[in-house]
């Protein structure tokens, strides 16, 4: 059975770092249980993503590599394709800080968005992005 994607689906996700858990304590183990959080749950950031669009996604997966000339050396361009991911579907974020620990707001402009993020985390949020674009007919989202 063939499953319709979303296209109007939005979600939150959390990085791996803010998911991370510590080692159990004994008690944990003993319960069976997983170790806290390294972040609690309340400090943890939250990007607020949308779906990309069968467009979008032909565009940024079209752009990916480029051929100079005829014969030319094929160059990958992953670093645009990063940034173009987050601009389709990068909606905002809750709970960002900086170094002092005061809240980050998420600017109205979408590059200021993406320059305020460090690379691993915008490259996490496109890989989440894309996976959820790709998603199989029969798997859905």
């Amino acid at each position: 059975m063939v499953i319709a994607i979303d296209k109007d689906r939005k979600w939150d996700f959390i990085t791996s770092s803010d998911l991370a858990r510590k080692a159990p304590t004994p008690e944990q183990k003993a319960a069976d249980k997983e170790g806290d959080f390294v972040v609690p749950p309340e400090s943890q950031t939250v990007f607020h993503l949308h779906m990309l669009s069968p467009s979008q996604l032909a565009d940024i997966t079209d752009m990916g590599m480029v051929q100079s000339g005829i014969g030319g050396k094929v160059q990958f361009r992953g670093a645009s394709q990063v940034i173009a991911t987050l601009l389709a579907g990068l909606a905002g974020w809750s709970n960002l800080r900086d170094a002092k620990g005061d809240e980050v707001p998420c600017p109205e402009d979408r590059m200021e968005r993406i320059a305020l993020l460090p690379e691993e985390v915008r490259i996490e949020i496109a890989k989440e992005l894309r996976y959820n674009a790709e998603l199989t007919a029969t798997e859905g989202n």
